[in-house]
C-alpha cells in the first residue's frame, strides 16, 4: 500500500538506518506528485489511498490482483499494483520483474506514451535494467525506485539530518 513521504521521513528521524531498513525492507517507488484531471486521490491495488500534491511512496510488491504474479505492474486502472489514475498513463502501461542477481527490470507494455528511464526513451516490450536512485517517468508521471538503505539516505539528504553525520 502507498504511502506518503512524509511518514516515511517521520520514521528515519526517529530511527538508525538498520532500524529504519528492517522497518521497510521492500525496495519501492517513490511518485511525484502530478496533475489529475479525473480523480481526487491517488490508489493502490490494496486500496490505500493518498492526496494529490505530495510524493507517495509504494512498495514494490505484488498484490496478485492482476493474475500476472511476479510482475510488479503500473497503470492507470485499479487492479495494478502501482495505480495512478492520471489520464495520460495507459490502463496497464509497464511493470518490474525481478532481475537475476538481485534489483529489477523495467518493460514498457507497449503503452500510448511511454516511458523513459533517466531521460532516455524505453523501446516497448523490452525489459531494462533499474537501479536505485533511477528515474523512470510513466506518460507524464515521474517516480525513482530506491532500496531501503538508498530511501534512508535520500530522506537524510533531502531533510538535511545527513548533514551532521
Amino acid at each position: 500500500m502507498g504511502r506518503t513521504l512524509a511518514s516515511y521521513i517521520l520514521d528515519a528521524g526517529s530511527l538508525d538506518e538498520a532500524a529504519f531498513c528492517e522497518r521497510h525492507p521492500r525496495d519501492v517507488l517513490v511518485v511525484e506528485p502530478y496533475a489529475m484531471e479525473e480523480e481526487p486521490e491517488l490508489s493502490t491495488a490494496a486500496g490505500g489511498h493518498l492526496t494529490s500534491g505530495v510524493p507517495s511512496v509504494y512498495p514494490i510488491e505484488s498484490k496478485e490482483a492482476h493474475g500476472m504474479g511476479d510482475r510488479i505492474t503500473i497503470g492507470r486502472t485499479g487492479n495494478n499494483d502501482v495505480t495512478i489514475p492520471a489520464s495520460d498513463v495507459s490502463k496497464f502501461h509497464g511493470y518490474l520483474t525481478p532481475a537475476e542477481g538481485g534489483g529489477w527490470n523495467y518493460t514498457d507494455a507497449d503503452s500510448t506514451f511511454g516511458s523513459r528511464l533517466n531521460g532516455q526513451m524505453l523501446p516497448p516490450k523490452r525489459s531494462t535494467p533499474i537501479s536505485c536512485g533511477d528515474r523512470l517517468r510513466v506518460a507524464s508521471v515521474d517516480m525513482t525506485l530506491y532500496t531501503p538503505s538508498g530511501l534512508y539516505a535520500y530522506l537524510m539528504k533531502v531533510t538535511r539530518r545527513g548533514d551532521a553525520k
